[in-house]
C-alpha cells in the first residue's frame, strides 16, 4: 500500500518537531544548569568573602578592646602609684634611686629615638597653662607628668622648645612656649572651671 505525500509530510514534520524540542530542552537544560551554578557559586562566594570579613572585623576590634583594657589597667596602676605612694620627690627624682629622675629634660635628637617611649606634644600657654596639641587637653598637674624642672628648662637646648622623658609612663614630650593665652586659642578660661578636676586626662587618649 502506497502511503500519500501528504501523510509522509506530515509524519516527518512531527518528527523533526519532535526532535528540535527535545534538542532545545536538553541544550536550554544544560546551559541554565550551568548558568545557576554559576549565580549560586558567586552567591557561595561573596557570603564566604563577607563572612570572613565580618571574622576579621569582631577579631580586630577584640584585639584593640584587650589592649585598650590592659593598657588603661597598667595606666590606672601607675596614676594610683604616683598619687598614693609618693614615688617621686620634690625635685623629680624617683625614691628609689636617688641618681635618676622619673622625668629628665632631653636633648631634640633624643626625642622618640626609643622605640619603647611614645611622643607626645604639648603647649605651654604664657598664662602659665599646659595642653596637650590634641584637642587641648589640659594638664593640670604638670610636675606629675613633665617633672618640675620642665617649664624652667624651656630654650635650653632650642629657641621654646624643650624636650622631657617620662620614665614611669613611657612617653616622651616636646614643650612648645606659645605667647598666646589658652583662653585665646580655645575661647574659654580654664579657671572658671567650678571642678578643676574636671580637666581631660590625656592618659584617656590614643597613643
Amino acid at each position: 500500500m502506497k502511503i500519500p505525500s501528504f501523510v509522509k509530510f506530515v509524519v516527518t514534520f512531527s518528527a523533526g518537531v519532535l526532535a528540535g524540542a527535545y534538542y532545545m530542552h536538553t541544550r536550554m537544560r544544560s546551559e541554565y544548569q550551568a548558568y545557576a551554578d554559576e549565580q549560586i557559586d558567586e552567591i557561595k562566594a561573596s557570603y564566604k568573602e563577607k563572612a570572613e570579613k565580618l571574622d576579621a572585623e569582631y577579631k580586630e576590634k577584640e584585639d584593640t578592646l584587650n589592649a585598650t583594657v590592659e593598657e588603661k589597667a597598667t595606666r590606672m596602676g601607675i596614676d594610683y602609684a604616683l598619687h598614693n605612694l609618693n614615688l617621686q620627690n620634690a625635685d623629680g627624682s624617683s625614691i628609689y634611686d636617688t641618681k635618676s629622675s622619673i622625668c629628665e629634660i632631653i636633648k631634640p635628637e633624643e626625642f622618640g629615638l626609643d622605640d619603647t617611649y611614645s611622643c607626645r606634644f604639648l603647649t605651654y600657654y604664657a598664662d602659665g597653662w599646659l595642653a596637650d596639641d590634641e584637642g587641648g587637653a589640659l594638664i593640670d598637674d604638670i610636675d606629675r607628668f613633665v617633672g618640675p624642672n620642665a617649664i624652667r628648662n624651656i630654650s635650653r637646648y632650642e629657641e621654646n622648645i624643650v624636650h622631657v622623658r617620662n620614665h614611669v609612663f613611657h612617653k616622651d614630650y616636646e614643650i612648645t612656649r606659645s605667647l598666646q593665652n589658652f583662653s585665646e586659642v580655645y575661647g574659654w578660661d580654664p579657671a572658671d572651671r567650678v571642678d578643676p578636676d574636671d580637666s581631660a586626662d590625656i592618659f584617656d587618649e590614643g597613643d
